[in-house]
């Protein structure tokens, strides 16, 4: 089968790695220049992992990736609260797991700075083309949307779900050749302020590398769109109210540079396709950030769609709609659980003491 894949990510990579190995000609469209490495770190769960075994990336990930063994959840300045035991866990780097997407490609026929705007239909609704915004047409069996939160393949195929922006504001950044100390030894941190909305979180993902990031209200907490002297000032005085040994380390944290986010949400569609475009990923299912489920799903999302076309290689319309049938009561789940989480975070005197433990995506 003829497959075409809009999106360069992890979803998009993922995707054209299995499907290649399953004998497909698969072609990938992305509008940078290289596959997109934006982000700074991963929290993969045992759910993610069992994902990257199936297509066989797993020894790669945990190899290239940190272990994290528990998650150690804070109060405030009342020191440690809650420990979890995790199992199978491990957080790597986004660029690494970009590059081990993309070392997995063999066949798979790269084409940067290509930026998909519409598709050309036939008369019974089927994608022929994959139009792109330099003149080119795309030609294939099957169309991926791959392309992130902000998907233009979902705009053009399925409309109607609106995406909303959500209060909570994630900043993040890392501490590039740090010493990770002893207490944050294969483990994430994360310290929460009760009645503000914000919490600070630590990961290590590699032996010198800390990944950090700030979650907030951002109507209790306008100072985290503050620039400058004046940001650098402000998450020093985040850093200052945390219990130690996390203060010493939070103290260390340099916002400048760092990515500024809003979470996103938006309601599952009955299902992710229309006859021949499909969606995958944040393009399909847009996961809220408490859950570390984001990057997981994607993987999910390609494992099931590559067992499904090999199972019933000429039946794509059952494929497709059986793929939805598998992925939306997990996604259900997850949403329902990260939309719980929020809520918690969001709430005057709220926590997530009494949730399941809040992982960074």
């Amino acid at each position: 089968m003829k497959i075409a894949i809009f999106g360069g990510s992890i979803a998009g990579l993922a995707a054209a790695g299995r499907l290649e190995q399953q004998g497909h000609d698969v072609s990938l469209w992305e509008k940078n220049s290289t596959p997109s490495g934006g982000g700074f770190g991963i929290l993969l769960p045992s759910s993610a992992l069992g994902a990257f075994d199936a297509l066989a990336l797993g020894d790669a990930v945990r190899q290239a990736g940190h272990p994290i063994e528990r998650c150690d959840l804070r109060a405030g300045e009342e020191g440690s609260f809650h420990q979890q035991a995790l199992t199978d866990t491990h957080a790597i780097s986004r660029s690494s797991l970009i590059g081990i997407l993309r070392s997995s490609l063999e066949k798979t026929t790269f084409h940067g700075d290509a930026t998909f705007v519409d598709f050309d239909f036939d008369g019974t609704g089927r994608a022929r083309h994959g139009l792109l915004s330099d003149g080119r047409k795309v030609e294939a069996d099957l169309f991926i949307g791959a392309d992130g939160v902000r998907s233009t393949v979902r705009e053009r195929v399925l409309p109607g779900l609106p995406l909303s922006e959500v209060r909570v504001v994630e900043m993040v950044g890392s501490i590039d050749g740090a010493k990770i100390p002893p207490f944050l030894t294969n483990t994430f941190s994360k310290t929460l302020f009760h009645h503000q909305g914000l919490a600070i979180g630590l990961l290590p993902v590699s032996d010198d590398c800390l990944v950090w990031f700030i979650q907030a209200d951002p109507l209790r907490n306008p100072e985290i769109f503050s620039q400058g002297r004046a940001l650098q000032n402000w998450v020093g005085s985040v850093a200052r109210r945390c219990p130690s040994p996390v203060r010493e380390l939070c103290l260390e944290i340099d916002p400048l540079g760092s990515r500024l986010c809003r979470s996103t949400d938006r309601e599952l569609p009955s299902q992710f396709h229309r006859e021949n475009v499909l969606l995958l990923g944040d393009a399909a299912h847009p996961l809220l950030p408490f859950t570390s489920q984001g990057t997981g799903s994607a993987i999910e999302d390609a494992r099931d769609l590559s067992r499904l076309l090999e199972r019933l290689p000429n039946n794509l319309e059952h494929n497709l709609q059986q793929l939805a049938r598998q992925r939306l009561p997990i996604l259900r789940e997850r949403l329902r659980v990260g939309r719980r989480l929020q809520r918690q975070f969001l709430a005057p005197g709220g926590s997530e003491r009494h949730g399941p433990v809040p992982l960074a995506s």
